[in-house]
Parts: C-alpha cells; structure tokens; sequence
C-alpha cells in the first residue's frame, strides 16, 4: 500500500473537518488594494473554502505589483459611479467624489452619501 492519498479520500476528511472547497469559474482579475500597493493577480485560480464558519480563499495566478497607486480616481469604474449616483439619487459627480474618498468601496460611498456624510 503507497503513503499516498486517494482524492476520494481527501474530499471525506475535508468533510469532517468541516472544510467546503468551492472553484469559482469565471474569475479573471483579482486586485488586493494595499496603502502602499496594489497586488494584481491575472488569469487566478480560486478557491473558495468555508471552514467553521469562515471564509478564506486560495488564489493562484500571475501576480503583478504596482507601488503607490497614487490617483484612486482613475480606478474608479463609470457602472459604480452610475449604481451610486442611481441609489443615492445624487448627481454623477458627487458620486464619484464619494467613490474616490471611499477609496473605491461602493458600499462605504453608498452610506456616506445616504447618511449625508459628504
């Protein structure tokens, strides 16, 4: 008998241990916004794995480094700007200000702008 596991294998201990692999398909970028970087990950393999009530997820792929991204404002995608501008009721503009000093987050522009924070 070979030290070797069968995958069959594998997927019941992972089973028991409370472990939930999932593939996510149709992922093309990953892109972790760092204060002084951004990590770029091309082409990733994830995995979604939900262990104990925890989510963690495995990337593999071609990473790229970029220092300093130091203007949030060209990163800011026009269909956020449009969602927040629609959901806030507010012009475009304001928006995308809101989008830039939430650095990027639509949830925390959202609520800044419904809670008049801006």
């Amino acid at each position: 008998m070979s030290g070797r596991l069968r995958d069959s294998d594998i997927r019941r201990v992972m089973k028991q241990m409370g472990i939930a692999p999932q593939q996510i398909e149709d992922a093309k970028k990953v892109i972790i916004v760092c204060a002084s970087r951004e990590i770029v990950i091309t082409n990733p393999n994830v995995i979604r794995l939900s262990v104990q009530g925890q989510t963690v997820y495995q990337i593999m792929g071609t990473e790229s480094v970029t220092s300093n991204p130091s203007d949030i404002s060209l990163n800011v995608n026009s269909e956020d700007v449009d969602f927040i501008a629609t959901q806030a009721g507010v012009a475009p503009e304001m928006a995308k200000e809101a989008l830039i000093k939430a650095n990027g987050d639509v949830a925390q522009a959202l609520i800044k702008l419904k809670n008049k924070e801006l």
